[in-house]
């Protein structure tokens, strides 16, 4: 490709147990780069490409970093905090990505396919931002386009409101509200790429339940701008760096590629030799080793697995008692008219 891109990922704490799998499929993108900056030293027993950097970097010193950028008074308290400070990461790490013509940003429960079948050097030169989700979006790397955070949006500073508050506002992506990234450059007139290519699967369900975002003209929307998509009969799978599925329609099997796989929430089981692995068939807790690919239906009907995922149940149900005090509280003031 022409143009470079590096994706930026800070991580403070132990990696996790998927990191082989991660850098596996990063390999197979060799036109993009990662930074991975992290204190987990447990990288040194990976199989690390040559396109992914780990720099040894604390939380401390992210903190100092973003005071450096911010002043004196900004810090986080948590690096879930993280999530919000995203779209700011092309201002924050500048002095390092400045040799790159577009920064991104993804998290690391994810599996790549091939990101260029997906973004051409034509498509990086339209956008000066690619994606809605904050799992995986890529910015024009300019002075200006890394300042477009710090817009107003409705009046407001909205980025300085985030900074301010220790909780999670959800700043990186289209959700709950329209204080997001995305709406601030919508709102100055750049040019966004919001389509969806990824797998990107419902973490409220045991089940792959593919979650698409559509924007809120869509007639599929939700109220966020989702919509679930109906996975029956679809089985999914990576092989040599690529991500698709398999639909079985009509008696016919139907394949799509997709741009990379967000497990969130899962705990994704893993082989113990997936460095050598070759094909993965994909099911709702694990990557499970194949021999080759299904190429006809017989072969595809001959593959079982439990579609359940129990970890995701027990998280369902902690969710819905977490919540129940909440739930009881709403039911009352709604019939008592409040």
């Amino acid at each position: 490709m022409k143009y470079s891109t590096v994706f930026i990922v800070p991580y403070f704490g132990s990696l996790p147990h998927q990191m082989p799998l991660f850098l596996k499929s990063c390999a197979y993108n060799s036109d993009f780069t990662w930074m991975i900056f992290t204190d987990d030293k447990s990288y040194e027993q990976f199989d690390v490409p040559k396109n992914v950097m780990f720099i040894d970097f604390s939380f401390n010193q992210f903190n100092d970093l973003l005071k450096s950028k911010f002043g004196n008074d900004v810090t986080i308290q948590s690096p879930y905090k993280l999530c919000d400070l995203k779209p700011m990461y092309g201002y924050i790490f500048e002095d390092y990505i400045s040799k790159y013509d577009y920064w991104g940003h993804t998290d690391l429960d994810i599996v790549f396919g091939r990101i260029a079948d997906f973004i051409s050097d034509d498509i990086l030169e339209r956008y000066d931002k690619l994606f809605c989700l904050g799992h995986f979006i890529i910015y024009r790397n300019t002075f200006d386009n890394n300042r477009v955070f710090m817009s107003s949006h409705k009046g407001a500073y909205i980025y300085k409101q985030v900074l301010d508050n220790p909780n999670i506002c959800w700043f990186d992506e289209e959700w709950k509200d329209d204080n997001n990234i995305n709406r601030i450059f919508l709102e100055n007139r750049k040019d966004v790429l919001q389509d969806d290519f990824s797998l990107n699967f419902s973490d409220k369900h045991n089940s792959f339940k593919r979650v698409v975002y559509c924007g809120h003209d869509d007639p599929r929307s939700d109220e966020q701008g989702y919509y679930l998509e109906d996975n029956e009969n679809t089985r999914y799978f990576w092989s040599d760096g690529i991500l698709f599925s398999i639909t079985v329609a009509n008696g016919v099997m139907q394949k799509r590629e997709y741009m990379y796989m967000h497990y969130m929430h899962r705990n994704m089981k893993i082989p113990a030799n997936v460095a050598s692995v070759k094909n993965l068939l994909i099911v709702p807790n694990s990557f499970i080793p194949l021999n080759h690919i299904p190429e006809s239906l017989f072969e595809l009907n001959a593959i079982h697995y439990n579609k359940l995922n129990f970890d995701m149940t027990l998280r369902k149900y902690r969710l819905w008692f977490k919540d129940f005090p909440n739930k009881v509280s709403r039911k009352i003031r709604h019939l008592l008219g409040c």
